[in-house]
């Protein structure tokens, strides 16, 4: 039986039976402002805290916003950055020749690091290089393939609703998906969290609605 890695966020564990399957892809997908960044630091942070080795890679916040974005939730990424525990890729991209090389960075620094956790901040970013889907799919797919054989548990952030079709692929591809809904009603702004799919997992059906607080996302009951 695979061992479940923790997320770290209060009560989102126990709808998921414990955590994300080791070694499993992730799609954390959202509409901007859902606190998909904070989401993923609090993966990372549990992570640390254990003592593991991880990666951050972003190509939509540079490092240094990251690290003070984290800092408000009181983090402390940079104190595991200095112990090495924590390394974070700040990378343009756009290209397609930047792609092949960013992918291969990463991967290498995971296996070079024996990272048990990473980040990829936003596949959105990441595959807007090849405008052909069939290749975004292959993109995606060599990647996860590559990080299970080193069993390395992986969030990849996308920037979409459900509605959106556009990286439909990720989602058959990814082991889990979770969605965080933004929307208005009545003049205020809900955040809902719903668990779309997790293979391997009775995971939880309902819509639980959270905010973002100082001390980072906070589920409340569904």
């Amino acid at each position: 039986m695979r061992n479940r890695v923790s997320v770290g966020i209060d009560r989102f564990d126990d709808l998921i039976e414990g955590g994300f399957l080791e070694g499993s892809f992730n799609l954390l997908a959202g509409e901007p402002g859902a606190g998909k960044t904070i989401f993923s630091q609090f993966f990372i942070l549990d992570g640390l805290k254990k003592g593991e080795n991880c990666l951050y890679v972003t190509f939509v916040e540079p490092e240094a916003q990251l690290l003070e974005y984290g800092a408000r939730f009181g983090f402390e990424l940079e104190k595991y950055q200095k112990k090495g525990k924590l390394k974070i890729l700040d990378r343009p991209i756009g290209e397609e020749m930047e792609m092949e090389s960013i992918t291969t960075e990463i991967l290498k620094e995971v296996r070079s690091r024996d990272c048990q956790r990473l980040v990829v901040d936003s596949l959105s970013a990441l595959t807007l290089g090849f405008p052909e889907s069939e290749r975004r799919r292959r993109l995606i797919r060599t990647v996860t393939r590559l990080l299970n054989s080193v069993n390395c548990t992986w969030i990849g952030i996308a920037e979409h609703s459900p509605e959106d079709i556009t990286y439909r692929f990720e989602e058959y591809l990814a082991d889990g998906m979770i969605y965080l809904e933004t929307k208005f009603n009545e003049g205020q702004l809900k955040r809902h969290l719903k668990i779309i799919k997790m293979r391997g997992t009775n995971h939880a059906r309902k819509s639980y609605p959270y905010k973002i607080t100082n001390k980072g996302i906070v589920i409340k009951k569904g």
